[in-house]
């Protein structure tokens, strides 16, 4: 307990490292000591700040309102109760882990940190500021500041989170995952991002515009608006979601996820994708399905049910090109 520094008592602490060193283990002692000293900034701007580079120094610390400095380049302070810390600040680089952490301080400084996970976080009063090209994760947090700013970070997970009253902006390429978010900013521009997560969302209201070659999870999404354009993406996911009125366009090459989507369109046209996932897919009222092939009819079909449609496919023999239509499945 004494070298592995485990939570004790001042007291017993000190006792216990009489005891230790008694026992002809001072040098494994010294060892293990030296490994997690604590070393004191030696200037004097910064004398009250104390540098340490791991969780159990940090829990050594006995001093209150400290300002903490992690000399890390990964720093795991999850489910962590911050106590007596009134300031700590990161490495630049720094990949840390507060995610479900209680009690941040008010000064936290992230502004230098590669990854800030911050999931199932109480971040009322914090005044956050991250690194440009940055991961942001804050699944679940709590209390967001309305002045929360995203828009430098490649990667920002906001699944779970009440987004009202917040601005949100994303940068050009970012990964943006707002699974389950409520209360969605009217404005909300997704237009820019490579990766967009609305999955488990309600867009009523929304009119979203995606980026050519975008992946966009829609799973599961509820009240998709009517003139939905997902013609520009590269993968698409609509499990579980009522397709009623919309119009289904998509680009050559497209990956489709339709497992469980229902009230489609009277006609689909499948023929530019290259994968599609139909597994109970209910095509009762679907009058026509278009395919590229019979190949790819052969490939996508093998899990659809209750389809007595059309299908429409052209069928390659030596030169010759015939549009084929075809009932039999």
């Amino acid at each position: 307990s004494c070298i592995n520094r485990r939570e004790m008592s001042p007291d017993a602490m000190k006792d216990l490292q009489e005891l230790v060193k008694l026992c002809g283990c001072r040098e494994e002692f010294d060892e293990a000591n030296d490994k997690v000293k604590i070393y004191e900034v030696k200037d004097c701007e910064n004398a009250d700040v104390k540098i340490v580079k791991s969780k159990i120094e940090f829990y050594d610390l006995e001093e209150e309102n400290l300002r903490v400095f992690f000399d890390a380049d990964v720093v795991n302070l999850s489910y962590c109760y911050l106590i007596r810390a009134e300031r700590i600040k990161f490495k630049e680089g720094a990949r840390v882990d507060l995610g479900y952490a209680k009690n941040l301080p008010k000064e936290l400084d992230v502004s230098m940190c590669s990854v800030v996970d911050l999931r199932g976080c109480d971040l009322e009063g914090l005044n956050l500021k991250f690194r440009e090209g940055g991961e942001v994760l804050l699944h679940g947090a709590y209390n967001l500041p309305k002045d929360l700013d995203v828009s430098m970070c490649s990667k920002v997970d906001l699944s779970g989170c009440n987004l009202e009253g917040l601005e949100l902006k994303f940068r050009e390429g970012a990964e943006v995952l707002l699974h389950g978010a409520y209360n969605l900013p009217k404005d909300l521009d997704v237009s820019m991002c490579s990766k967009v997560n609305l999955s488990g969302c309600d867009l009523e209201g929304f009119n979203f515009k995606f980026r050519e070659g975008a992946e966009v999870d829609l799973n599961r999404a509820r009240n998709l608006p009517k003139d939905l354009d997902v013609s520009m993406c590269s993968r698409v996911g609509l499990v579980k979601c009522n397709l009623n009125g919309i119009s289904l366009n998509f680009c050559e090459g497209a990956e489709v996820d339709l497992e469980e989507a229902y009230y489609f369109p009277k006609e689909l046209d499948l023929s530019m994708c290259s994968q599609v996932n139909l597994k109970d897919y209910d095509l009762s009222g679907v009058e026509k399905i278009k395919f590229k092939d019979r190949k790819q009819k052969r490939e996508f079909m093998k899990e659809v049910k209750n389809f007595s449609g059309e299908v429409e496919y052209e069928e390659t023999t030596f030169s010759k090109i015939s549009k084929v239509f075809d009932k039999e499945m």
